[in-house]
């Protein structure tokens, strides 16, 4: 097959998150498979085409990312008139391939679910005061719209119309794809669940299973949706039970529940009294997280939700007792806590116990570390993602050639399908 990916994010110059990583492995082990892959990306200085592990890529500068669609369509659109792609894949997020599909209407598209930009409003609508709540709501109704939080609000058009364009949906985990289903409407029997491929990097994989450093991590984010507020409110009760402790917070901070605040200033602020006991640290380049890994004994992944979580599978492939949440994606990626412990969403009492329990019995720690490795190898590996995401590619590719429609009839009438899918107001 010939396969384009159109994403932004893409290691090394925008290697910004759990998308570049999806995007990174896609490319390689579709390009290990022997087909024709092809990346268009984007870049923050210059422009590039270089190969990677048999995939093309092509990267683009964009200074404003939500111009990304639009400026990388026409590039697409050339390549594909030399090529002829039988597929293209892009990401839910900012729709990043609409742009392309209106040039190129007749191209089956599948659009890979990471997480919606309205649910992320919606879980942090849900944390913000209930007068806060109120008053957006009357002023939205004042105005004659629905929250900004809701699924059908208009700044969430074009990824909703994106989506129900799309000849196939392919979620990574199963409540994610439940969620699309519920707020939009995607139909199910368009929709499929296939986890993220991954391959650990050989520095992952010597990491020794016996720790014991008294580290706990988190890496990712540092945003509410990821939990990390909530980890913050666990950390004073393990420390009562542990005082020698060290808690890491690894990421990229973005805002916090308090007004032009960063979300590490509002740790440090909230955790004052426990600094001699919390680094809060930077994002590090993806090549580092092996070493962040070896020097910790327990990860904590406590996201109020997540639809994968590229994180937890890095820590498990080190082979670290990990914590998740249950009732997401992350339930998915331990396979339903056989490859670590789960603790309900927004439960920092919880969390406090399970982190305890992790570091009170090292050899159960590693023995869920050895287990965890080799869930890793096997559920994720190339192998076993690459047979199901072809067979993906190849319902789309049916799909757009047996509808009845025109492909941008399909299409138009995906975009008016859209309209009227959803929840009620």
């Amino acid at each position: 097959m010939r396969v384009a990916l159109i994403t932004y994010e893409y290691p090394p110059d925008t290697a910004d998150g759990g998308i570049a990583t999806y995007a990174v492995q896609t490319a390689r082990m579709l390009a290990g498979r022997g087909h024709h892959v092809e990346v268009f990306a984007g870049i923050r200085e210059g422009s590039s085409q270089r190969n990677d592990s048999g995939a093309i890529i092509h990267r683009l500068y964009i200074d404003n990312r939500a111009t990304f669609s639009k400026a990388v369509a026409p590039v697409f659109a050339s390549r594909h008139s030399q090529v002829g792609f039988d597929v293209l894949e892009g990401p839910d997020f900012e729709a990043e391939a609409a742009g392309a599909c209106e040039l190129v209407p007749d191209v089956p598209l599948v659009v890979r679910l990471h997480t919606p930009a309205c649910l992320i409003e919606g879980i942090e609508a849900a944390s913000a005061p209930f007068r806060w709540r109120c008053r957006r709501r009357i002023a939205s109704a004042m105005r004659g719209h629905r929250p900004p939080w809701h699924p059908l609000h208009k700044s969430h058009d074009a990824e909703r119309r994106h989506m129900l364009s799309a000849d196939e949906v392919v979620a990574p985990s199963r409540s994610m794809a439940a969620w699309v289903q519920r707020a939009w409407g995607v139909p199910a029997e368009r929709t499929t669940c296939i986890p993220n491929p991954f391959v650990p990097s050989p520095k992952l994989l010597q990491i020794p299973i016996e720790s014991e450093t008294n580290i706990v991590t988190y890496v990712g984010r540092l945003e509410l949706r990821k939990g990390v507020v909530d980890l913050a409110e666990a950390i004073p009760k393990v420390l009562r039970r542990f005082p020698s402790t060290i808690f890491r917070f690894v990421g990229r901070p973005l805002s916090s529940p308090r007004p032009r605040m960063q979300m590490d200033e509002y740790l440090r602020d909230r955790l004052a009294r426990f600094l001699g006991s919390v680094r809060i640290e930077g994002p590090v380049d993806p090549e580092e997280i092996a070493g962040v890994l070896a020097n910790t004994d327990v990860c904590v992944f406590p996201s109020r939700f997540e639809s994968f979580g590229m994180a937890a599978v890095e820590g498990m492939a080190a082979g670290r007792g990990v914590v998740c949440t249950a009732g997401t994606g992350l339930e998915e990626v331990v396979a339903g806590g056989r490859c670590g412990l789960l603790v309900p969403p927004r439960n920092p009492a919880e969390l406090a116990k399970a982190i305890c329990y992790l570091l009170e019995h090292p050899a159960e720690r590693m023995v869920l570390g050895r287990v965890a490795r080799e869930h890793v190898l096997n559920a994720f590996s190339w192998e076993s993602v690459g047979t199901v995401q072809e067979a993906s590619y190849h319902r789309a590719i049916d799909r757009r050639r047996g509808r009845p429609l025109s492909a941008s009839a399909a299409r138009r009438a995906g975009r008016a399908a859209a309209d009227v899918a959803g929840l009620p107001a």
